[in-house]
């Protein structure tokens, strides 16, 4: 500990991290769990001071470690907040190639901020880990994240922010087929949203809510209209992403249900609605322009493809799947 003292006053905070790491084990060793704490703290301290984020974290971990097994409950509990820090900042800016690293620090950082019961911390780091488990398409990762970002911006009172995550949890879990985590996600979704007094959105989001339950029942078509209905009310609402996004699961829901044809339609509305909102993009947002131009020429092609499958069901005698009945078609707003 003394070399470690020295080393610091010195400005040779690489040297004092060995110091105080060696002094800590020697400590831990010797059954001096009081002492090996305060060494790792330390140790934890010089990593901070050189930005070795991910290294100032494990060590206040194993402060807490110590700590804990010493009952010093208060020194545990304010190791275990430093140690989130730490996660936290290397998280924010580590090497770019390092993303999984990214993701690991960001959820450790959220789990031990609720160990210590402060989800106003928590739940950013939950959220921050979603979105390269989404982006790589892992998508039960990401809406696990999602879900404990929700609870966290929802005992923080954050009912806004917890809805929005909620729904991306869902529609992850959506795309995985697991219709009943979805579907109790959009509930979550809707319960927040109307204690942030958005009643419109909640009415929009209580609709997909039940297509997902549709969907778990195995009755695709009607989910399709379900999800038809979430694209009206979107659209009530001015936005048309989400519109589109709708009816895209609408369009996917008609696949399942073989009707391929009138989810041909679908994609095209769908296209139809990302070409409107590139209309209302501000000057400046070029990029997300661009994207939405790119996401209506993928749902075209999805539309040609669902009328190739069409073609293909009507000369083997039938679409596959449950056909839609005359007046769900026109629920659907559809040409039979």
């Amino acid at each position: 500990m003394v070399a470690g003292d020295c080393y610091v006053q010195a400005g040779l905070f690489a040297d004092a991290a060995r110091a105080y790491k060696m002094a800590a084990q020697i400590l831990a060793q010797l059954n001096f769990p009081i002492a090996a704490s305060d060494a790792y703290r330390q140790q934890a301290h010089a990593h901070m001071r050189l930005k070795q984020f991910d290294l100032a974290a494990y060590a206040f971990e194993h402060a807490v470690l110590a700590a804990t097994l010493a009952c010093k409950v208060d020194q545990a509990s304010q190791a275990r907040i430093e140690a989130a820090v730490a996660h936290n900042l290397y998280a924010e800016d580590p090497p770019k190639e390092k993303l999984a690293l990214r993701v690991y620090h960001w959820r450790r950082a959220g789990d031990l901020y609720m160990m210590e019961g402060r989800p106003e911390d928590a739940a950013d780091p939950y959220d921050h880990a979603a979105i390269p488990h989404n982006v790589a398409g892992r998508y039960r990762e990401a809406a696990e994240n999602w879900c404990l970002a929700g609870s966290a911006y929802s005992e923080s009172k954050r009912k806004f922010k917890a809805a929005v995550v909620w729904r991306l949890a869902a529609y992850a879990y959506l795309k995985l087929g697991l219709f009943e985590l979805a579907a109790k996600a959009f509930r979550d979704a809707v319960q927040a949203y109307e204690s942030a007094n958005q009643p419109a959105l909640a009415h929009a989001v209580g609709i997909e809510a039940q297509a997902a339950a549709y969907h778990g029942m195995g009755e695709h078509a009607l989910a399709a209209k379900a999800h038809k209905d979430a694209a009206l009310a979107y659209l009530n609402l001015g936005d048309f992403r989400e519109a589109a996004k709708a009816n895209e699961r609408a369009a996917q829901s008609l696949t399942l249900a073989g009707e391929h044809e009138l989810a041909a339609k679908a994609f095209e509305e769908a296209a139809h609605l990302y070409r409107q909102d590139k209309m209302f993009v501000r000057a400046g947002q070029a990029e997300e322009a661009a994207s939405h131009a790119y996401y209506a020429v993928g749902l075209e092609g999805e539309a040609k493809a669902a009328r190739e499958r069409a073609k293909v069901a009507y000369a083997l005698g039938g679409q596959a799947g449950r056909t839609l009945q005359p007046l769900e078609r026109a629920e659907l707003m559809l040409p039979g």
